[in-house]
């Protein structure tokens, strides 16, 4: 017995592994022959041995945890960890969405924004630039193949006989305008796209031969009976007009022989064929037809300018997208009286037209209009305008007219053009012994669309000009109308009125609560044409629009894309964004708060306790004190 008990201790020993505190009771319940305590010994080494499996199990998950969570697996192999988790799902996923989190507060939003901008745009260069190159790689593959010779001779012929041509003055113009529509035809064939004025159409088109799938016509308005030989070129065709601005004008033309015309083509064959005359547009004759589809949203003008076009020629239905505070030109209307007479014989009010000149070369000392175009228009003929730009190549240089794109004319020469800062002159001047004419709308609203013109041509600032006394002028003068409108712009009448029943996020509600209690001047759901600005904190005549991150929990993708273009077409209007992600927020909302604070401030945006001076009357009053100082230099007045 004692040599097999013996032998039994010895492989007992052989087995048990080192400090095994089991391994080490059944050795010495062995040695001291302990019957009880060996039964009870093997009963726990019988119960661990069915918790093997978990063991192991134990040992793969510790693994696993220890590849992605290494101090966490030391505190729960040694048995640190001693707090009791409901559920380790959602702890491990909480912990990873913090993580998460803390990874995007950290990455710089601005510059990734900024950067996806930045490749947005060279994405439309370099896929523009393909296009031209793959068009005309296509094109001179076309011309150079052998069984195109014709075409390419034609195409160059083209251009040669365009050139001789010219002004359209010489003896041989009808014969080479004749082979110019001749080679057109083969032309056509690799070239499918032309872009030329109406004269040219004229000139080298055959409306028999010469079909398009799509003809598009711009400034229809402005386009006069002549132009419906276009709708006979056409498969489709797309007519863009204003039927609110100028329209042809019939001076010089013998209504007689026109009105012999309608009669003897058109009268009883074609619908309100009564409204075929000189007069007629091409866009108002196709609109007796087809129902116009009007775009309502303006990205031009700043709203206290296109404001004036929209309360009197479209109801109110323009939506302007760009904001008062994109413009540093302040105020953005200024009405200038001078003592100006008008000379009843030739149109012209010198002393305004001195006035415009004075202020032109003003503004152009000046750092605020260093890069700013200019345009003149007289609303009462061509001399006033002639004068002024006799006035301006006399005083103002070559290099400066062509940066600045220095232009008089009346409101015809300006449509469809624009320029940043435009000066009106309005000519006539009140006389003390006489009334003064009433200017009304106009034969057809005439007048009215050339001051709709005028106005609506200034981006940032519109100087209106005058030597009328406001007080004479009689109800229904133009005029009066636009002086009553510069007046009303005092009372702030372009504020945007919100929107009650919105439903406005928590988030979004969360952030305006601070910047209200931080004496921030605040306002939600800020309607800008079709779009709408969660946020925008006001200082002064200067908005800021805070867009707000993650404020609902479905979100998309292409949702976010969707606000980010929106943020980008506002942006090319002049707003300026900040992004608040709500990620950022709620993990530390003072933090958030802080940085968001110092951005405001960055970009000119205080406190209403915090006293800012207007830059507006600084400016006004200087241009006004130097134009005085070059009227004493030029001895006028």
């Amino acid at each position: 017995v004692d040599k097999k008990c013996s032998e039994y201790l010895e492989k007992i020993e052989n087995i048990i592994k080192e400090n095994s505190p089991l391994g080490s009771e059944i050795k010495n319940a062995i040695e001291k022959e302990d019957v009880e305590k060996y039964s009870k010994t093997l009963e726990k080494l019988e119960i661990l041995s069915g918790k093997e499996e978990l063991y192991k199990k134990h040992k793969e998950l510790l693994k696993n945890v220890r590849l992605v969570a290494n101090l966490w697996a030391d505190e729960l192999e040694k048995g640190l960890f001693n707090e009791k988790i409901e559920n380790i799902y959602n702890v491990w996923r909480y912990k990873q969405i913090s993580q998460a989190l803390k990874e995007l507060a950290e990455k710089p939003y601005e510059s990734l924004q900024e950067n996806i901008l930045e490749k947005s745009e060279e994405l439309k260069k370099l896929t523009s630039e393909l296009v031209t190159k793959k068009t005309w790689y296509n094109i001179i593959k076309f011309i150079e193949e052998k069984d195109n010779l014709a075409i390419s001779q034609a195409l160059r012929g083209w251009k040669q006989t365009i050139q001789k041509i010219g002004k359209g003055t010489g003896k041989n113009t009808a014969l080479h305008k004749k082979h110019a529509k001749e080679k057109m035809l083969l032309c056509q064939k690799v070239v499918p796209a032309w872009i030329m004025p109406l004269n040219k159409v004229f000139d080298t088109l055959n409306p028999v031969e010469n079909k398009f799938d799509i003809v598009i016509i711009d400034e229809a308005s402005q386009s006069d009976i002549s132009s419906l030989i276009l709708l006979y070129m056409a498969k489709k065709i797309i007519v863009v007009g204003d039927d609110k601005q100028v329209s042809p004008s019939d001076v010089g033309v013998n209504m007689d022989k026109i009105n012999m015309f309608r009669r003897k083509y058109i009268k009883g064959k074609i619908a309100n064929d009564d409204l075929y005359g000189i007069r007629a547009s091409l866009y108002s004759i196709v609109s007796t037809t087809f129902q116009p589809i009007s775009l309502r949203e303006h990205f031009r003008s700043v709203p206290e300018i296109i404001g004036y076009s929209n309360k009197t020629s479209y109801d109110n239905q323009i939506l302007p997208l760009r904001d008062t505070s994109s413009s540093i030109l302040k105020p953005a209307i200024v009405e200038y009286k001078v003592d100006g007479k008008r000379d009843e014989k030739n149109k012209i009010n010198k002393l305004e037209a001195e006035t415009i000149v004075n202020l032109i070369q003003t503004c152009l000392d000046m750092e605020e209009y260093k890069n700013s175009t200019f345009g003149v228009i007289s609303l009462l003929g061509d001399e006033q305008a002639d004068f002024i730009q006799n006035l301006i190549v006399k005083r103002i240089s070559a290099i400066d007219i062509e940066k600045h794109k220095i232009l008089c004319g009346n409101s015809a020469s300006f449509q469809g053009d624009e320029r940043d800062v435009i000066f009106i002159s309005l000519v006539d001047s009140s006389e003390d012994d006489k009334s003064l004419r009433l200017v009304g709308e106009g034969i057809e609203g005439a007048t009215r669309k050339r001051y709709n013109v005028a106005i609506s041509r200034a981006k940032d600032q519109l100087w209106i000009v005058h030597s009328i006394d406001k007080d004479n002028l009689k109800e229904g003068d133009l005029r009066k109308e636009l002086f009553e409108y510069i007046n009303s712009l005092e009372e702030n009448v372009l504020e945007k009125p919100i929107d009650e029943n919105e439903n406005i996020s928590d988030f979004e509600n969360e952030l305006a609560k601070r910047l209200l209690e931080k004496n921030y001047t605040v306002k939600q759901q800020w309607r800008v044409g079709s779009y709408q600005i969660d946020i925008v904190v006001i200082c002064g005549n200067k908005k800021i629009a805070i867009e707000c991150d993650g404020k609902t929990l479905n979100h998309t993708e292409e949702e976010t894309i969707v606000n980010l273009e929106q943020q980008e077409v506002l942006e090319r209007c002049g707003w300026e964004f900040i992004r608040v992600r709500a990620s950022q927020y709620f993990r530390n909302p003072d933090r958030a708060i802080k940085e968001l604070i110092i951005q405001l401030d960055d970009k000119g945006i205080y406190p209403n306790n915090k006293v800012v001076h207007s830059q507006g009357t600084e400016l006004l009053n200087k241009i006004k004190a130097e134009v005085l100082e070059l009227k004493e230099k030029y001895n006028e007045g």
